[in-house]
């Protein structure tokens, strides 16, 4: 793990009346980088900034501001605990999640594929195709709609689970056939798969949304963050959604599959 400051503006365009609410000072704002979520976020523990949509978005909100960003850069398990404990953290996850205080504008929906090899003879239509099979799903994720099908959730559970810590492992589980299909955001497979040097075309995407909805994908705020620092956040993010940044951001990392 490592922590690394950034500060993206210094000083602020006009001074403020002496007489302002000290909610209103500058605060800095903590952020998590999670290593093996590609291209979410991208980096090292020695340069957590290098890219990702989450991240180029983050990057963009606390581009002009007087607010201030410490970055770090951790597995998933460790910046779980350290959530408890930072204040003003930074993260991403999905709409409705009550840990965390959400910004009102999405960044995208995540929508997810069922992925099986193209030579394999796997066909899904419902999720009952799935009973008594191998599945592939992420460490730490929930799958709302698909949990109560799982031997690993529910006793009476008739699909089996296995679980990698990235989504490159589940491509080699995949492959080698630990199981017969990977679940994931369709773009975010398409990364990986690439990422591998392989050809998207010798995989089979099919739609998972009747089993798992799609869901809105926010950045996640400390419930306690300090108001202003919100403010921001949810203001530079609602502007970056009209003028079109957002969106820009978005289809870099997540381009048509057709194109």
């Amino acid at each position: 793990m490592q922590t690394t400051r950034w500060a993206f503006a210094t000083l602020l365009a006009l001074l403020a009346p002496a007489f302002a609410p000290a909610s209103a000072a500058a605060a800095e704002a903590h952020y998590f980088v999670i290593d093996n979520v590609r291209p979410l976020q991208i980096g090292t523990p020695d340069s957590p900034m290098q890219g990702g949509l989450v991240t180029e978005v983050v990057a963009e909100i606390f581009r002009d501001s007087p607010h201030t960003l410490a970055v770090t850069y951790a597995p998933w398990p460790r910046v779980e605990k350290l959530m408890e404990t930072t204040p003003n953290f930074l993260t991403y996850g999905w709409d409705g999640d009550p840990k965390y205080r959400q910004t009102a504008v999405s960044m995208f929906p995540w929508r997810n594929v069922i992925i099986s090899p193209k030579a394999s003879d796997f066909r899904f239509t419902r999720v009952e195709d799935l009973y008594d099979r191998m599945v592939i799903l992420m460490y730490g994720y929930d799958y709302v709609g698909l949990d109560e099908h799982l031997s690993s959730r529910t006793p009476g559970g008739r699909i089996h689970d296995s679980r990698p810590k990235s989504q490159a492992e589940a491509l080699q589980m995949l492959l080698a056939g630990r199981g017969v299909a990977f679940v994931e955001l369709a773009p975010r497979a398409l990364y990986i798969i690439r990422e591998a040097g392989l050809d998207p075309s010798g995989f089979k995407f099919q739609d998972f949304s009747s089993v798992v909805k799609p869901v809105p994908t926010h950045l996640m705020m400390d419930r306690n963050i300090d108001p202003e620092l919100a403010r921001h956040i949810d203001d530079t993010l609602a502007a970056m959604e009209a003028d079109g940044r957002l969106a820009g951001i978005v289809a870099k990392y997540f381009p048509d599959p057709s194109s």
